[in-house]
């Protein structure tokens, strides 16, 4: 007889592939049909985490409708099960199977899109923290600014495409007609930050993406805005400042 590891193993691997058969060794409440209540557990389990995916990339689902997105991640879902009870981590590995999924790639933009779905969500369930207004650099001498370095909030998310992908999440997350937009006008780089209660999104300018991910990555307000103006001459430092304050970006200054 099979050890228990050997059928719980059986069992598990039939959940969701439904080319295994009904482990054997199973037994039906009152004497009914193990093989038909498997098949509703097997068809329940599928459907939750179908469900799952669906409410974490809603906007995935909008742009391809439910004729493809449904097999898509039924697929996803027997190539990459759960390996968490936490359902809210899951789906990490999409982006990169929709990039290798056949009937999807005449949308080159779309993995990209789901990675925004999925820093929308880290962002949403990210730590709280308190935000500090840019008043508080008029407490650090002059010259000591260059040697600043700050604390991020720990909810920001950076993400640069080369498609207009805030654009295209932002419009089919949130509008009721989505807008009409064209995927080759050129790329996008995104924040999302939780300052306060709602996620927001600020799409960004290629200079000030690349300062503010410097700043998070604990440069050197002087060391990250040198490199910024190498490649991009016209940066606006004073700019740059406020807007990472406005974000609400900010939470220490050392």
């Amino acid at each position: 007889m099979p050890s228990h590891h050997k059928i719980q193993s059986r069992f598990a691997d039939g959940l969701l592939n439904p080319d295994v058969e009904t482990p054997k060794n199973l037994l039906g409440l009152g004497g009914e049909e193990p093989k038909k209540r498997y098949n509703v557990y097997r068809n329940n389990v599928t459907i939750s985490l179908l469900e799952s995916m669906r409410a974490t990339f809603p906007v995935v689902l909008r742009l391809l409708g439910p004729q493809i997105f449904d097999p898509m991640a039924t697929q996803f879902i027997r190539e990459f099960p759960p390996t968490s009870p936490v359902l809210m981590t899951y789906g990490d590995g999409f982006p990169k199977f929709i990039s290798t999924y056949d009937r999807v790639k005449q949308i080159p933009y779309l993995a990209d899109v789901a990675s925004c779905e999925l820093l929308y969500l880290q962002t949403y369930h990210g730590k709280d923290a308190d935000p500090i207004a840019i008043e508080a650099l008029s407490t650090h001498a002059p010259e000591t600014m260059a040697e600043l370095k700050f604390e991020c909030h720990p909810s920001a998310r950076f993400f640069a495409s080369k498609w207009p992908v805030g654009s295209i999440w932002f419009t089919n997350k949130f509008d009721d007609e989505v807008k009409p937009l064209n995927a080759e006008r050129g790329g996008e780089s995104v924040l999302f930050i939780r300052p306060q209660m709602e996620v927001i999104a600020h799409i960004l300018a290629e200079d000030l993406h690349k300062f503010l991910s410097l700043i998070a990555s604990n440069s050197s307000l002087g060391a990250a805005a040198e490199k910024v103006l190498t490649q991009f001459p016209e940066f606006d430092l004073q700019n740059a400042l406020g807007a990472m304050f406005h974000f609400g970006l900010i939470t220490k200054i050392h």
